[in-house]
């Protein structure tokens, strides 16, 4: 076996009988095979995030903690995750992200075919040969065609600038065309105060709980789909309590987000601007706490940044851009829209050429997104408090903003009239 032998991580609750049995053979030289034992799942994510490589990670269903993101952050280390089951697997695991699965009992040859189909040896790493990445996205059924995605608009703007005004005018404003969904993804959720919501569970936070161990059906997903009174789309509220994003884990979110977009015909975002990752700032709690408005930001088909007409608003708005920027978004996908309330004493075409200005200077390749000014309608506070409709212009004029970056391949809705079967040609080939 010199040449073909496989590293493994492995994680099983104490005194599981395969891991001993994989433990003595690895001992014994007969298998081919290298074994880091591990007591946790927290154990397992430090062991395969370290330098060290790993051919693949061997994790007993039954261990508490397995979920997605544990499969996925396998994956992005380049360690193929084996889930080992007992009969009857508690769930179908290779739709979260596992390699494949193995039964218990097993012997060394069907454990080294696992490994083989899966995994890459060792050596073959060392020399720096990488496995082929594995799409760990949502996995269709076989011979399936691809769910299309509907598109997402991501809104983003420093506080007070009117950013979930704006969201929920742009969430108005489609939805006379669109079955619409508005998601409140700030830390701070506002969204369901101002729509005058009641319900505000299920909310985000289950959402993306019920993503952790399975890819909920689109019609398990309505549950999660408030009715707002006096608006004509549905809400998905945002979190309870700032501190409750330490529950949202960064694949699950991923994946809720996904179905969404399965499920409606257009998302509309509400999102924090906090951008910064690991790389910008060296901790990996930050990544974490901004993991929501980067993953609905990288994945949006537009992004709308809202503004204040004034010296602080405009500072704000050009670090938001040139963040946006610096996270790999696409300048013909960002717009700007300052959002304007009576005079103010910077004029539009000051403004306009400040953040060209300003936006040149930083990044001389690129040209500066468009920049729009709409006026905020009167009375808007009172508006709120009645949770009212937004009016109508307000609503179409940031839709006109937004419409042009998504393209015309989305602008015709799915039916969602049953098609007609002609009577005794069910199951009949064609």
């Amino acid at each position: 076996m010199r040449g073909a032998t496989f590293s493994l991580v492995a994680v099983a609750p104490p005194r599981t009988e395969w891991l001993t049995r994989l433990t003595a053979w690895a001992n014994e030289g007969s298998l081919g095979v290298e074994v880091v034992r591990c007591i946790s799942i927290e154990e397992m994510r430090a062991r395969i995030g370290s330098m060290q490589r790993f051919s693949a990670a061997l994790i007993d269903e039954s261990t508490v903690g397995l979920d997605r993101d544990l499969l996925m952050a396998s994956h992005e280390n380049g360690s193929a995750p084996i889930v080992v089951s007992k009969g009857i697997t508690r769930r179908d695991w290779e739709s979260l992200g596992a390699s494949g699965t193995i039964t218990d009992p097993f012997d060394a040859e069907a454990l080294l075919h696992v490994l083989r189909t899966y995994a890459e040896p060792t050596s073959q790493n060392e020399l720096g040969h990488q496995p082929e990445p594995q799409p760990i996205g949502i996995i269709q059924a076989a011979g399936a065609p691809p769910t299309p995605l509907a598109p997402l608009v991501a809104v983003v703007g420093g506080g007070g600038t009117g950013t979930s005004t704006a969201a929920i005018a742009l969430a108005q404003g489609f939805s006379s065309t669109f079955e619409v969904t508005l998601v409140d993804a700030s830390l701070d959720g506002s969204l369901a105060l101002m729509l005058g919501s009641t319900e505000l569970v299920p909310a985000l936070q289950q959402l993306v709980e019920a993503h952790r161990l399975a890819t909920p059906q689109p019609e398990d997903l309505r549950s999660f789909l408030h009715q707002c009174p006096n608006h004509p789309f549905t809400l998905v509220p945002g979190l309870r309590r700032h501190r409750d994003w330490t529950s949202l884990s960064t694949h699950a979110v991923r994946s809720a987000i996904t179905s969404l977009r399965q499920t409606c015909q257009l998302l509309v975002a509400d999102v924090d601007p906090d951008l910064e990752g690991e790389a910008e700032t060296g901790s990996f709690d930050i990544s974490d706490r901004n993991a929501l408005s980067r993953i609905i930001i990288t994945s949006a088909d537009a992004v709308l940044v809202t503004g204040r007409p004034d010296l602080v608003g405009v500072s704000r708005l050009l670090r938001i851009v040139t963040d946006l920027i610096e996270l790999g978004v696409a300048v013909d996908r960002i717009r700007v829209v300052v959002l304007l309330s009576g005079r103010s004493v910077l004029g539009p075409g000051e403004i306009r050429r400040s953040v060209d200005q300003l936006i040149r200077e930083r990044r001389p390749s690129l040209a500066p997104p468009p920049t729009a000014f709409v006026e905020l309608p009167k009375g808007l506070d009172g508006l709120m408090l009645d949770a009212r409709p937004l009016p109508g212009s307000f609503a179409a004029s940031l839709r006109s903003i937004v419409e042009p970056v998504l393209g015309s391949g989305w602008s015709t809705p799915a039916t969602s009239d049953p098609l007609p079967i002609a009577p005794g040609s069910l199951g009949i080939a064609s």
